[in-house]
């Protein structure tokens, strides 16, 4: 090996064929492992993997529970969904929570408000927002009670003004409903 090679920390031609080809290796392995992940998810629903009831060792390992324990539902919770009467959250946020609720996975006590600059009555909100729900017995019998922990505040987006008045509509309802 020359001096140069020497000090530039280079090896020698056949270490360096033998680093190569076992790089070569190690990328292929790892092209047939996300290969094999690709085909395992192709024409599965990615939500319902990413909520999968049985959770990887991984999850397991961090502590994120084993699956058998029941999710702890007790206390309240608020969930504020801007852009509320857009096409967007009619046609997935709304039906994902509902599907949350419809599954007994949100709290007792929540409160979904919707906030969005179109100045829309409650009573047409809930029915748009609701377009999309599923028409199974179950939803149908579901949908009024989960609709009654829904409401509606119109206010622009750039306004310090109307994000108070939605903090204290908030503040308001849930003080209200925990008794405060």
């Amino acid at each position: 090996m020359s001096s140069e090679q020497k000090d530039a920390g280079v090896g020698s031609a056949e270490a360096l064929a033998a680093e190569n080809a076992r790089l070569r290796s190690e990328v292929a392995q790892l092209r047939a492992q996300v290969q094999s992940a690709e085909q395992t998810l192709i024409g599965r629903d990615m939500g319902a993997a990413l909520c999968q009831t049985n959770p990887s060792p991984e999850a397991i390992a961090a502590g994120n529970g084993n699956g058998d324990d029941e999710p702890n539902l007790s206390g309240h919770l608020s969930i504020v969904v801007l852009g509320a009467s857009g096409d967007l959250a009619v046609k997935k946020t709304y039906p994902a929570l509902f599907a949350l609720f419809r599954h007994g996975l949100l709290p007792k006590v929540f409160t979904v408000v919707g906030y969005a600059r179109s100045e829309i009555e409650i009573n047409e909100f809930k029915k748009k927002i609701s377009a999309k729900f599923p028409t199974d017995e179950k939803s149908v019998k579901l949908k009024d009670q989960f609709l009654d922990n829904c409401w509606y505040v119109q206010g622009q987006y750039d306004s310090e003004d109307s994000f108070r008045k939605l903090h204290q509509q908030l503040f308001a309802h849930e003080a209200k409903t925990l008794g405060i």
